[in-house]
C-alpha cells in the first residue's frame, strides 16, 4: 500500500482491498451524501450508520476496484464486515486524503494526546458492545 497515496489496506469478503479517496472520490461523496460528504461519512465512522459507511466504503474502493463493490454487496458480507476495523480504515484513508501520510498536523500535542485517549477509549467501548452483541 502506498501511504503517500491514501491507500489504506482492508479486508472485505476474505480478499485485501485498497481504500483510497481521491478527489474524484471526495467529489462522489459530495453528489451522494451532499455538501460536506467526506465529514458526513466521517461522523458516520462513528455513529455506526451503516448505511451511510457501506456508500463511503465502495466510493472509496472504487479507484483500485472499479465496479467490484457497491453499497448493497457489502452490506450483504456482512456479517463477516467488522463494521470497527472497516470505521477505522474509512477514517484512516479520510485523514490520509485531506492531510497526506502524516496525518492531521499537530497544533497542540496536549489536546492531540486527550483526543487520541479518547478515541481510543470510545473505539474500545465500541468493540465490547460489539463482541456481546455477537455473542
Amino acid at each position: 500500500m502506498n501511504k503517500y497515496r491514501g491507500q489504506v489496506p482492508i479486508e472485505l469478503d476474505g480478499k485485501e482491498l485498497i481504500l483510497q479517496y481521491d478527489l474524484d472520490s471526495l467529489a462522489v461523496l459530495n453528489s451522494k451524501l451532499g455538501d460536506q460528504g467526506h465529514m458526513k461519512l466521517m461522523a458516520a465512522t462513528s455513529s455506526c450508520d451503516v448505511d451511510v459507511l457501506a456508500l463511503g466504503i465502495s466510493i472509496g474502493l472504487e479507484r483500485n476496484h472499479p465496479g467490484e463493490y457497491s453499497p448493497e454487496s457489502i452490506k450483504a458480507i456482512s456479517p463477516p464486515v467488522v463494521v470497527a476495523v472497516m470505521q477505522d480504515a474509512v477514517y484512516e484513508a479520510l485523514i490520509a486524503a485531506w492531510h497526506g501520510p502524516g496525518g492531521v498536523p499537530d497544533e497542540n500535542p496536549q489536546m492531540r494526546l486527550k483526543d487520541q485517549a479518547i478515541d481510543w477509549w470510545t473505539r474500545l467501548v465500541r468493540r465490547k458492545k460489539l463482541v456481546m452483541q455477537q455473542g
